[in-house]
């Protein structure tokens, strides 16, 4: 690739601008083209399923306006004692009166029109009847309405069922075709069907509201109910069995009640079909529209596409000129410096800054020799800061050391001079420091534990002249190799004779009884007959995050001992204090086994 390409930053600039210019107009025409064809076809099935639904309303409140008026014949009185008494105990008075209220209801519904024969029966043939029309034949009983081969389906749904268009059984036109509602009439005593009402609903309410929709050519207009579908064509309706493969099936983002499919037929021409979907149950209607629909306006785009390839590539130009002028002068420059910075020079070259990001990078490459310049000076004074440090260590390495040759001496004099309690004290002192030295976080076993606590408890009995006794119960031998943290019980202690002994005036008894529990952990019991401690102040005790004096032997107090119990085992040990006030306190301390 580096072997095609020019040497100079000024050529590859231009052959990548040109190139990118010719690849952005190809992609952002296509863009367009696409975008704009995206959005007719979105348009047009937008209006056409809003179109669909409009006339979709308008069936669907004539059918409900009949739905209603067969509601009503199901549920009025004057109905049903006429189906429960006709015909043998029921006058003809009575009949009439019947019908003139039927016909009444008949004629105040909206959409009686649509109504051709209206009849109200029951199983001994009597017969109440409307005929909306001269045309549509007449009827001498009510067999006919019960020998329909659809009458069992409709009478025994539970609400109102549509099947479709079906021949008129009181009509000899072959072309006739009505939408029949049957509704059973139920006694008002029990759940039996006293008789039932028959509607034949006139195809002309679907298609009064289809004659004036306007449809393109190439387009079809459907009607579908209970997955029959119905071709509209020369104002009529006819059941049609197509086959297409459905490709994409897509909901509207603007109504949920609207889809679009994409279809092939037999001869592999791909449809897009707009349907919208009725409140009627099984109730659709849909159109076709062709894919020349979509190609309508394309020739009206080339133009635009056109122009907007014209200014790309006018772009391109000026920009290639642009960058030649804006990137070359002050790249020269910044080279230069560089070359510069490469022969020891770290001067500031102001000349290389601006306030773009070319000069982004000049004043960049300043901070960096200015940064190295500092970096040299900070690394003389590292150095000298590291033997000064390296001395100071070596000072406090002496110290420990100086500390406990001095007590090892002071040791050996009082030996000489038969002081028979400064040696044991010294030596308990010694062993003391020498373990702070060596840190508080290791762990330990329980023994050493316990024999750093006696060189503590050693130089106490001196200091309170012997009043304070420390008794050793240990449930086991295997619990001496267990593991502690260093330091856990000396604080503890420190903190029984100071805060809880001595303040009592009394011969002070610490009890240190270790046991094991649920075989996997140990509890260690430090108890004193001190003055105790209150319930809100061993709260504090054990949240405080300072909790330690001046006076304390080793600057690490009981919360202190709690944190880090917790941290190095886990939340589930650590410290619990139980008190009575001027009678004990005991310390539990709890560590896995």
């Amino acid at each position: 690739m580096k072997r095609f390409l020019p040497k100079t930053i000024k050529a590859r600039i231009t052959i990548v601008i040109m190139f990118s210019t010719i690849i952005t107009t190809i992609l952002i025409s296509y863009f367009c083209f696409s975008t704009f064809q995206n959005l007719l076809r979105k348009n047009l099935i937008q209006s056409t399923g809003s179109n669909l639904q409009l006339v979709m309303k308008n069936i669907e409140n004539n059918m409900d306006n009949i739905e209603n008026l067969a509601k009503w014949c199901t549920t009025n009185s004057t109905i049903s004692s006429y189906v429960v008494n006709a015909p043998n105990r029921i006058s003809g008075r009575e009949a009439i009166n019947t019908y003139y209220r039927l016909q009444e209801e008949l004629l105040n519904s909206r959409s009686s029109n649509h109504v051709g024969r209206l009849i109200i029966s029951n199983p001994r043939n009597a017969l109440l009847q409307t005929i909306y029309g001269m045309n549509d034949g007449l009827l001498s009983d009510g067999k006919t309405s019960r020998e329909v081969p659809y009458f069992q389906e409709l009478i025994q749904a539970k609400d109102f069922k549509w099947i479709g268009l079906k021949q008129d059984p009181f009509n000899n036109k072959i072309d006739s075709y009505v939408i029949p509602i049957i509704r059973p009439i139920y006694s008002t005593f029990d759940s039996t069907i006293d008789g039932w009402i028959y509607i034949s609903v006139n195809s002309s309410i679907i298609t009064d509201y289809l004659e004036d929709y306007k449809i393109e050519d190439g387009s079809d207009l459907y009607i579908i109910i209970n997955n029959t579908i119905y071709l509209y064509k020369d104002k009529k309706l006819k059941e049609i069995s197509p086959e297409f493969k459905v490709i994409t099936n897509n909901t509207t983002d603007y109504n949920k009640d609207i889809s679009y499919y994409t279809v092939k037929d037999n001869e592999g021409i791909s449809h897009t079909v707009v349907c919208y979907a009725s409140n009627l149950n099984g109730w659709y209607i849909a159109q076709s529209i062709s894919d020349n629909q979509f190609l309508v306006h394309k020739s009206s785009y080339f133009p635009l596409i056109l122009l907007i390839i014209a200014l790309l590539l006018s772009l391109g130009s000026m920009l290639t000129y642009t960058f030649n002028r804006m990137i070359n002068r002050p790249i020269s420059r910044i080279n230069k410096k560089i070359l510069e910075i490469s022969a020891g020079d770290f001067s500031k070259n102001a000349s290389i800054e601006s306030s773009d990001e070319i000069g982004a990078i000049g004043k960049g490459i300043n901070i960096l020799s200015q940064d190295v310049l500092e970096l040299i000076e900070s690394r003389v004074a590292d150095e000298k800061q590291k033997k000064e440090l390296e001395f100071r260590m070596l000072q406090s390495q002496i110290n420990p050391h100086f500390l406990y040759n001095t007590l090892n001496s002071i040791k050996w004099m009082a030996t000489i001079q038969n002081a028979s309690g400064i040696p044991e004290m010294t030596t308990s002192l010694a062993r003391l420091l020498r373990n702070i030295a060596k840190g508080t976080s290791e762990l330990i076993t329980i023994k050493e534990e316990l024999d750093l606590l006696k060189n503590y408890i050693t130089i106490q009995q001196y200091r309170y002249g012997g009043s304070i006794t420390v008794n050793y119960n240990i449930m086991s031998e295997d619990l001496y190799e267990c593991n502690i943290i260093k330091f856990t019980l000396q604080p503890i202690v420190e903190n029984a004779i100071f805060h809880g002994i001595e303040p009592k005036s009394v011969e002070g008894i610490v009890d240190i009884n270790i046991k094991k529990f649920d075989c996997n952990k140990i509890e260690i019991h430090v108890i004193d007959n001190g003055i105790g401690i209150s319930e809100d102040k061993i709260e504090k005790l054990l949240s405080a995050k300072e909790t330690t004096n001046k006076g304390s032997f080793n600057n690490i107090g009981i919360s202190n001992v709690n944190e880090r119990i917790k941290l190095t085992f886990g939340n589930q040990y650590g410290l619990n204090i139980k008190s009575k006030l001027n009678e004990y306190t005991n310390v539990i301390i709890t560590i896995p086994y």
